[in-house]
């Protein structure tokens, strides 16, 4: 008989919290919880196909998991597949690791994939013996330049991700929860192009990004410099 979802997970929909006693094997999409972050204990084996999709949502604070524990099996997860992480904006600076996978007894192969559903919030999988950690990382601001400059400006906040501090650090977690749509522009106005300041923020809050802008990137000059031309450094010029 082929067992229905309520046959093969016991869930608590209060806590986001199920629990299955069959082997599992995934060639569909696993994604604990029934909306948002949630919990999934498998006491037997978990295996995903080539073609499993690993659904986890994230915040800044937790991740969805799952467990696969010796309870009727051996408690193995078998990897494969790729991992979609749902990412609820919130502060990633300078990253967030979490543990979305753990295998008692042991885990073998490894996802071939992972993507972020917010394009300038980077994800990325390692693995122990045991378990699989999600990272994510504000970053990939260069991909989101259509021009030179706007490539330029998105490589200075790449570059500074892993030490920016105070204001610098809020404005470039800020950045990362932009649509690649929303890019070009905000990229346009930080390199002088529009003269209207950041975007919605104040011109007060502008005026502290520019000064933590230009001490990170080591002036104005050296902007102006790697993208070229006479304009650009007119553009770029930070006073």
């Amino acid at each position: 008989k082929q067992k229905t979802a309520y046959e093969i997970y016991q869930c608590d929909w209060s806590s986001d919290v199920c629990s299955s006693d069959l082997a599992t094997t995934v060639n569909g999409t696993l994604q604990p919880g029934s909306s948002g972050i949630g919990t999934l204990t498998v006491n037997n084996s978990l295996t995903f196909g080539a073609g499993g999709t690993y659904t986890v949502d994230v915040s800044s604070a937790a991740a969805s998991r799952t467990n696969v524990v010796a309870g009727s099996g051996a408690g193995t997860a078998t990897l494969a597949g790729t991992v979609n992480a749902v990412v609820t904006p919130g502060s990633f600076s300078p990253s967030r690791s979490y543990t979305i996978l753990n295998a008692a007894g042991g885990r073998t192969g490894t996802f071939g994939s992972v993507t972020s559903s917010l394009p300038f919030v980077q994800a990325a999988l390692t693995y122990d013996a045991s378990n699989v950690l999600l990272t994510l990382t504000p970053g990939g601001f260069a991909n989101g330049g259509q021009s030179g400059n706007q490539r330029a400006v998105g490589s200075v906040f790449d570059r500074s991700v892993a030490s920016a501090t105070g204001d610098f650090a809020t404005v470039i977690n800020a950045l990362s929860q932009m649509s690649t749509g929303q890019a070009p522009g905000v990229f346009d106005q930080l390199s002088g192009q529009q003269h209207a300041g950041i975007g919605t923020l104040s011109v007060q809050v502008s005026q502290v990004f520019m000064s933590n802008f230009a001490q990170q990137t080591g002036g104005a000059q050296s902007l102006a410099a790697r993208t070229g031309g006479a304009q650009d450094r007119k553009r770029t010029r930070l006073n």
